[in-house]
């Protein structure tokens, strides 16, 4: 990485510098976990100005903080997903000058490759449970702030599916292993579930707008 900060600390120019390097990270792990942070702040956003200005206590109120501190996962979510790619790269630079060191070499690349796999899945999941807070939310949202609303859905979506890539690439990496397979239809259910609930947000956002 160009720098030593957390990712979400950087200044947006220093961030979009960050990801135009030649280098491995941050990388599209990293990008799903900020958009997906996007969408969920979005999302706070249009909760909160759908609740009656002073309205403090009001249940959009309290689904704008879950929302909030969704984003702020999420662009945690961005972090790690940089370092377990690091871990990756690490293991592959493991000595294999003997038959001991290659078996020790395989196995670190395989438990840094599942974990590479873990962190995407895990942000999915994530995703599926705010996008499920979405679409019950989304009826009480004001028809003003449709645009908004379809973004935050949109924002998810991408995020998602930007995970859900790199799900696919760190289990094809393993051919034949059980836990590489149990990750990819784990993502696959998620995937189909998640666009189901964001395509009914994007309807009823699609009515105002």
């Amino acid at each position: 990485m160009a720098s030593s900060k957390e990712l979400a600390e950087l200044p947006f120019l220093e961030l979009l510098e960050a990801f135009a390097a030649r280098t491995p990270t941050p990388g599209g792990g990293a990008a799903a976990g900020l958009s997906a942070a996007l969408g969920a702040a979005l999302g706070a956003m249009a909760f909160r100005f759908s609740r009656k200005k002073d309205d403090l206590e009001n249940e959009l109120e309290a689904l704008a903080g879950e929302f909030q501190e969704a984003a702020f996962r999420f662009a945690g979510a961005a972090q790690e997903d940089c370092k377990a790619y690091e871990e990756v790269r690490t293991a592959f630079r493991l000595p294999k000058d003997t038959e001991e060191q290659k078996a020790a070499r395989g196995r670190a690349v395989r438990d840094a490759t599942l974990g590479a796999m873990a962190s995407p899945l895990s942000l999915m999941e994530g995703i599926l449970e705010t996008a499920r807070a979405l679409e019950k939310g989304a009826g009480k949202v004001k028809s003003a702030l449709a645009s908004d609303l379809a973004s935050a859905a949109w924002c998810l979506r991408s995020g998602a599916e930007m995970a859900w890539l790199n799900v696919r690439i760190n289990a094809g990496s393993l051919p034949g292993e059980p836990e590489a397979e149990e990750a990819r239809k784990r993502g696959e259910e998620i995937r189909s579930t998640l666009l189901g609930l964001l395509e009914g947000v994007l309807a009823r956002a699609e009515e105002n707008l």
